[in-house]
């Protein structure tokens, strides 16, 4: 068991070819996962300038709704604001009202192509008091 937020990069530095890999990574690595309540759960947020919610760890069920989910999640082609990305998720995704189990783990994982273009010296902290919360692995 698990609880899984994707936290994605949707800069404009990662053009819309990279956007749409980044996708199909992104459902790669939650293919092999055993998706339920008893199982992983998944959540996606994207940022640019701003981080956006795709979908909580309880909206969906089963494999084919998430990745179609996915499939909808449009390119920002903004600044990478990483930090925001970060503190959406451990603010917003991993809390019980959106999910979050007691006593299962709970995953973030950033997919990025680089540094922080926005809100650089924020990146840190925010991850910093999401591993504090348990929340973000090093």
């Amino acid at each position: 068991q698990a609880d899984i937020t994707f936290v994605l990069d949707s800069s404009g530095s990662l053009k819309k070819e990279g956007w749409l890999r980044l996708l199909e990574f992104t459902k790669a690595l939650i293919n092999p996962l055993k998706i339920g309540r008893r199982g992983v759960q998944v959540s996606v947020i994207s940022f640019g300038n701003r981080a956006t919610i795709a979908f909580y760890l309880n909206e969906y069920t089963n494999k084919q709704d998430i990745f179609a989910a996915i499939d909808e999640i449009p390119w920002k082609d903004q600044e990478t604001n990483t930090s925001g990305g970060i503190r959406t998720m451990h603010e917003q995704i991993f809390i019980p009202e959106r999910g979050d189990r007691r006593g299962v783990p709970n995953i973030g994982i950033v997919l990025t192509d680089g540094e922080s273009t926005r809100d650089q010296p924020l990146t840190i902290p925010e991850a910093n008091k999401a591993k504090a919360k348990g929340k973000l692995s090093s």
